[in-house]
């Protein structure tokens, strides 16, 4: 994993990247208009490990026994769309995953699209395409429930969430 764009991602408004290859950054965190408060509570977890998780499975961290769908609610107060995208390289290929979140009215559009090599290879739905980002960067294959298969890979190998750690 190479690279993160985030745009009007939950508390994030505009457009926020983070370099992977730039090594180690420390997010920290503070509530507008609240001087005495820390920093808990106010996102760094969904900056970070939810919108990696959001990207590549449609879910993102949850909280002790919080549900992992994501509703439209994970747009920005006041904004009506979101993004994450992804990029990074497999076996000498270069790949982007990229994530969108519409809201127009009372309709939601979500949607998926996964490149290879600057190539389309994503699929007729998000389902079909989330069965080939499992299969080409994470080598999952032939799951009936993709999303919930690669969410569940990745808590137990890549990030730990907030939620109990469950066994490998």
């Amino acid at each position: 994993f190479e690279q993160i764009d985030i745009s009007n991602f939950g508390p994030f408004h505009g457009d926020h990247t983070h370099v992977f290859t730039d090594g180690m950054t420390l997010i920290t965190g503070k509530y507008h208009g609240k001087d005495t408060s820390d920093s808990n509570g106010v996102g760094k977890s969904l900056f970070t490990s939810g919108a990696f998780l959001w990207v590549c499975t449609g879910r993102t961290d949850p909280r002790f026994g919080a549900v992992t769908n994501v509703s439209n609610g994970i747009i920005s107060f006041g904004k009506s769309s979101t993004y994450v995208i992804l990029n990074g390289t497999v076996n000498g290929s270069k790949f982007t995953i990229s994530r969108h979140m519409t809201i127009d009215g009372k309709k939601t559009t979500h949607s998926l699209n996964f490149y290879v090599d600057g190539c389309d290879v994503g699929n007729n739905t998000i389902k079909m395409t989330q069965q080939r980002i499992n299969q080409r960067i994470f080598g999952i294959v032939g799951d009936a429930s993709p999303a919930s298969t690669l969410f569940d890979y990745i808590t137990r190998t890549i990030v730990w969430t907030q939620r109990h750690c469950p066994k490998f």
